[in-house]
């Protein structure tokens, strides 16, 4: 009878940890807008043999995202309730640029009133990841109705690969082709949250070279936030999910 007990409870905790992602209510914060920054060390360019001063961020600062440069920085936006790089268990060397990185996923645009727009780049190699992105989807203007986290990952998955096929990656002044090797939609783990993780592994065949995308989903009323991490070994989008938080 113990045997017996013992055998259920194992199952049981087999069938919780491939539970599926539980479907969140979650409301807006606030009207969309981009996000801030909330602390770390800004640079300022002056003059032309880059030289640059430094100074460090305050939460009152509010400093909105794509108009300065910083690094050991917290990216926060207060509608959709995420930051990046506050209270991390791993330290992350956290650079947030402007306006002139070339986005796989989005059409470019920064505008919160389109129907997509990206918030922020940030890069930190050290700690196994290489780039998080955050992508806002309005999905009755995009899509035409509100998915759900499960509908969305199943739509998503072969149309991200898609994007990433017809893009193509800038390295130094040349523009690379992308393959995508394999696609799946798993799960990962952020803030204590499981969430959908489309997962890709890509080729740039020119430098023989291979990569991965995770693309954590987190639906806000009828937002879709992708969390999209670049990485170059598997456990990148775990790293990354470590310096993640969220408050809604």
């Amino acid at each position: 009878m113990k045997k017996l007990l013992v055998l259920i409870s194992v199952l049981l905790m087999l069938c919780a940890c491939g539970a599926e992602p539980e479907e969140i209510e979650r409301e807006l914060g606030g009207e969309p807008e981009r996000g801030i920054i909330e602390s770390g060390i800004l640079q300022d360019y002056v003059g032309d043999d880059h030289e640059y001063t430094e100074t460090e961020i305050f939460p009152e600062d509010k400093i909105p995202v794509g108009e300065k440069k910083a690094y050991d920085a917290v990216y926060y936006n207060k509608a959709f309730g995420i930051r990046i790089g506050e209270n991390s268990p791993v330290k992350i060397p956290v650079d947030i640029i402007g306006d002139e990185y070339c986005e796989l996923f989005a059409n470019g645009s920064r505008d919160p009133k389109s129907a997509e727009f990206y918030d922020v780049t940030t890069w930190g190699g050290s700690n196994g990841h290489s780039e998080i992105d955050i992508r806002y989807e309005n999905m009755p203007e995009f899509r035409g109705k509100a998915l759900s986290e499960k509908e969305y990952a199943e739509t998503a998955l072969d149309e991200f690969a898609k994007r990433i096929e017809d893009a193509k990656f800038q390295h130094y002044d040349d523009f690379l082709s992308l393959t995508v090797l394999e696609k799946e939609i798993d799960t990962v783990k952020i803030d204590g949250e499981n969430l959908y993780c489309l997962k890709y592994h890509v080729a740039l065949e020119e430098l023989d070279l291979k990569l991965y995308f995770g693309i954590a989903l987190r639906r806000t009323d009828d937002w879709m936030t992708n969390i999209i991490v670049t990485y170059n070994y598997s456990p990148g989008m775990e790293y990354a999910a470590k310096c993640i938080t969220f408050d809604n």
